[in-house]
């Protein structure tokens, strides 16, 4: 008995599960082989936006007084942004 209290045949349940795996094992194929050949494996629906929307970026970073990497607050980064727009102008 599934989650549902719904019963599935077990050849459904098994092409559920073959779809999955053979998808992960496409995009894992893709990836390695976009990385190998140095391009950004940027091109899978859903996941890549959001992988680029996660990914830290040396922007977001800075140093303290003893060199230390320390990561920049969301509002000093606006302001810092601010400043870099009003000193082009």
């Amino acid at each position: 008995m599934g989650g549902a209290g719904i019963t599935l045949p077990q050849a459904v349940t098994e092409l559920g599960t073959d779809a999955i795996f053979a998808t992960l094992i496409l995009s894992l194929t893709y990836c390695v082989g976009s990385s190998l050949l140095g391009k950004t494996p940027d091109k899978l629906p859903f996941i890549s936006q959001a992988v680029t929307d996660r990914m830290p970026t040396v922007d977001m970073f800075t140093f303290d007084e003893q060199g230390n990497i320390m990561p920049t607050m969301e509002e000093d980064r606006k302001k810092d942004e601010k400043d870099e727009d009003e000193k082009k102008k």
